[in-house]
């Protein structure tokens, strides 16, 4: 199980997260984000990362060429596209030599609807991501909020799944990330409700001391908490 640790502001902590043993860091590049970055900002953060650290852009909204310029000026090893992005904008990314992790705030049967017409649209398109991360929807909130996601999406998730396998096979092949209130306390019983086969997992809100400051020892406890999870089978 591999750990990404979102919304990063703190220079001086890169090294820290690198040496617990974190995979990913997230910097969030979204509008009204208490742990929104600057370019600049961003740049004085990366100049301190350890080897091995991936690091993620986060965007929401944002052309994708702007977006591609970004990750190109900074050196980002993938972008994270949290808003309402169509499949077209990962197969440019794609073609700019981007990895792409899509996000989905789910929080209602409609929203699972939506997350299988966008994968049955990106498969036609040859427009993939890498991976899928699953996020809880909080009306007004693109994400950091500290809820997870429902049980009853979650059921009716799984539900899904046998009808996924003969329409949309190619869920398979994706990559999974769960997100969404994440803590130590809570984080293997969230992977167990999980039904999808979970390679990563992401924090933000639940191991801060305040809003883009890490409490070290909480992200310590959430590796330990991940490392010793496993996703539900499917």
């Amino acid at each position: 199980m591999r750990v990404k640790i979102c919304g990063l502001t703190e220079p001086d902590q890169l090294a820290a997260l690198g040496s617990l043993g974190v995979d990913a860091v997230g910097l969030n590049f979204c509008d009204g984000s208490p742990r929104r970055l600057s370019p600049d900002r961003a740049e004085q953060l990366l100049a301190r990362r350890p080897r091995g650290l991936l690091a993620v852009g986060v965007f929401a909204h944002q052309p994708a060429a702007h977006v591609a310029e970004l990750a190109d000026r900074l050196g980002l090893d993938a972008v994270q596209l949290h808003g309402d992005e169509p499949p077209e904008h990962v197969r440019w990314l794609h073609t700019a030599g981007l990895r792409v992790l899509k996000a989905f705030r789910l929080g209602a049967a409609e929203h699972l609807a939506a997350l299988e017409d966008w994968l049955q649209l990106a498969t036609q398109l040859d427009a993939l991501p890498e991976a899928i991360l699953l996020d809880s929807a909080v009306p007004g909130r693109l994400g950091g909020t500290g809820q997870t996601l429902p049980d009853d999406v979650m059921d009716l998730l799984a539900a899904r799944l046998p009808r996924w396998d003969s329409v949309l096979p190619a869920w398979r092949r994706l990559h999974w990330v769960l997100a969404g209130g994440l803590t130590p306390e809570n984080l293997a019983d969230r992977l167990a409700r999980c039904p999808l086969p979970i390679s990563m997992v992401d924090a933000a809100s639940g191991v801060e001391s305040a809003p883009g400051r890490k409490d070290l020892d909480r992200v310590a406890r959430f590796i330990a908490a991940a490392r010793a999870s496993s996703s539900a089978p499917v």
